[in-house]
């Protein structure tokens, strides 16, 4: 119940149709003009995945709710990527070459399917930038980046604190 409701929430959120939404979508095109602010938005990305040890459902800070519905939201769409997949492997001339791309969230589960499921192994690790930003062509300071990479460390530490325990119940 609580997480259909949340779950709404972010429908509502992605789609503009909330007020949050609608603040959201001013934000983002505030970002477009901005090129300070579309550097410090490439930081903080690129420094939350770097520091991303495991999937976002096993985060111990976040509600349980939460938690419960990034995970669902992670293994039903694995679970319609390996259907597809599993259909494309099955014709008489599959392709030689296939990509799925997907977020860094659904990677632990995707690799995890992809070697129960069909018996595959890493034959090689290759990294490909995916993100790039120059802070000092952007205007962007030592100090603005230090303060950014701080911040994202310290919530992301958080994050992956348990939650404390109440106290009398």
């Amino acid at each position: 119940r609580e997480s259909a409701a949340q779950l709404a929430i972010l429908m509502q959120l992605m789609d503009g149709s909330s007020f949050l939404g609608a603040a959201v979508n001013f934000a983002v095109r505030l970002l477009g003009t901005s090129p300070k602010l579309q550097a410090l938005s490439r930081v903080t990305l690129i420094e939350i995945l770097g520091q991303m040890e495991s999937d976002l459902a096993k985060l111990d800070g976040l509600p349980p709710e939460m938690k419960r519905l990034m995970d669902a939201l992670i293994r039903s769409r694995n679970q319609a990527v390996m259907k597809d997949l599993k259909t494309e492997l099955q014709k008489r001339r599959p392709a030689q070459n296939i990509s799925i791309l997907y977020g860094a969230g659904h990677m632990p589960d995707l690799e995890s399917r992809l070697r129960q499921e069909l018996g595959y192994r890493p034959t090689e690790t290759r990294w490909l930038t995916a993100i790039s930003v120059n802070p000092a062509q952007a205007g962007v300071t030592d100090g603005e980046l230090r303060f950014m990479r701080g911040l994202v460390k310290w919530q992301i530490q958080e994050l992956q604190k348990k939650p404390k325990e109440k106290k009398g119940l």
